[in-house]
Formats: C-alpha cells, sequence, structure tokens
C-alpha cells in the first residue's frame, strides 16, 4: 500500500541508508517523480494551487498529496499516468546547494541538529564544504540519503523503471510550465518557494579542481545521463 501520511513517519524513514522510499506527485494522470534540490517544492506547490483552486497552498495540503512509496508501487503508479516527469541539476550546484540547505542552514524545525545525523561522525553539522563533500564522495550511492543520492538512482534512469517521459533541467524551467500547461491546466503558472539560494552560485568560489574532480567521479553517471559534461568542462576550464 501507498504511504500518503502528511506526518514525518515516511520522511523519517527516507533516512534509513539503504532503504528506498520514493516521494512523487499524482495528479489527474500526471506523475511528478520527486529528486531532491532541484526544485521540486515549486512544481508541487504550483501544480497544488492550481488542483485546488487555492491561492494560498498549505503544508498539510503538501503532504496530504504529496505520495511516498517503493519502486514497484510507484512502477505500476507510473503505467497509469499519461505523463511523466523528473527534473535534473548538475551535480556541482545540486551538491553545494544541500550543503548551504542542509549542514549551514537550519531552515525547518529539526529533532537534531545534525541533518545527516546517521553519517556522523563522516558528516558533521556546520562542517566546511570540502569535508562535506569529501565525505560524501566516500558513501556509496546505495547507502546514500536522498539529498545527496545520484538522480540516476532516484529516478532509475538506466532501466527507466518509472517509465518517465521527459526530462527537464532545473536551468530551463520554462519548457516545463509551458508543457504542464499543455498536459496539466491551461492556467498553470510556476511559482518559485523554498529557495535556499537566491542568487546564482559562482561555482569556482566553491570548489577547486580537487573538488571537481571528486564530483565528477562521484556523480559520472549524473553528468553523462542527464548531459551536464558542458559544466564539468567549463569548471575545469576556468580553473
Amino acid at each position: 500500500m501507498i504511504i500518503n501520511e502528511h506526518n514525518l513517519i515516511p520522511r523519517l524513514l527516507q533516512k534509513i541508508p539503504g532503504l528506498t522510499i520514493h516521494q512523487f506527485l499524482s495528479i489527474n494522470k500526471i506523475l511528478f517523480i520527486v529528486n531532491p534540490k532541484v526544485g521540486s517544492s515549486s512544481v508541487i506547490f504550483s501544480m497544488l494551487k492550481s488542483y485546488l483552486d487555492k491561492e494560498n497552498v498549505s503544508r498539510l495540503d503538501f503532504y496530504k498529496h504529496v505520495s511516498f512509496s517503493g519502486s514497484k508501487k510507484l512502477k505500476s503508479k507510473s503505467e497509469e499516468s499519461n505523463f511523466n516527469f523528473a527534473i535534473t541539476r548538475d551535480p556541482f550546484s545540486r551538491l553545494y546547494s544541500c550543503y548551504k540547505q542542509k549542514i549551514l542552514i537550519d531552515d525547518t524545525p529539526r529533532y537534531t541538529k545534525n541533518y545527516f545525523f546517521q553519517y556522523y561522525p563522516l558528516i558533521k553539522s556546520e562542517q566546511n564544504f570540502r569535508d562535506f563533500v569529501k565525505a560524501v564522495c566516500k558513501i556509496p550511492d546505495y547507502l546514500s540519503e536522498k539529498h545527496f543520492m545520484s538522480q540516476s538512482r532516484i529516478l532509475n534512469y538506466s532501466k527507466n523503471t518509472f517509465n518517465i517521459n521527459k526530462f527537464y533541467k532545473i536551468s530551463n524551467l520554462s519548457l516545463l510550465e509551458e508543457d504542464l500547461k499543455h498536459e496539466f491546466s491551461a492556467n498553470f503558472k510556476l511559482e518559485k518557494r523554498n529557495i535556499s539560494n537566491k542568487k546564482n552560485i559562482d561555482l569556482l568560489q566553491v570548489y577547486d579542481e580537487e573538488l571537481i574532480s571528486l564530483v565528477y567521479k562521484r556523480y559520472q553517471a549524473d553528468i553523462n545521463n542527464f548531459n551536464y559534461v558542458n559544466i564539468y568542462e567549463q569548471l575545469m576550464d576556468n580553473l
């Protein structure tokens, strides 16, 4: 049975290393498979605003409609949908965004100061970015928490288990907005929410050659599968 609760249980289960629980929104035969740190909250709130015809969508509305399940249940759901989509982001800015929001910024009430407490002492609250990157790169993908797990694994890209029709890049969500006006609602408007870094990141301020190489090796599947080789090359060329 698909878990669909607006409490902490599914989100806490997601933090168990090695346990894969997918998060998704399914409305009117449209399936959005959530991939953390790619603007997912903005898409979900915007879709719910149109679906519920409410100006202000609450967190309760959010978790009432967002579902959590294992791969088999999500695969079954994807086979019932008419349009399945996901969003990706280059691994360099995605990992830095994860660091800013989960290591440096206490953006939501928590039971523990260390968001990634299950990896202590490898990952610590308020550690520097270099140590965080090195820690993440030591953790196997199959034991990674969703915020730094590879996008290829989250979306099961190699087998396309979830029958994803289209992948969008966070850098060009205007394409998604136009498609959802056609597939979902003519009045759909994508509104930005939960932005941990409101300014464009100059990645070379936080990455040097060592860290670029580590992230490239750790997330090479994402870089190749979702066409981010140009980001890697630009970073290396501009060192």
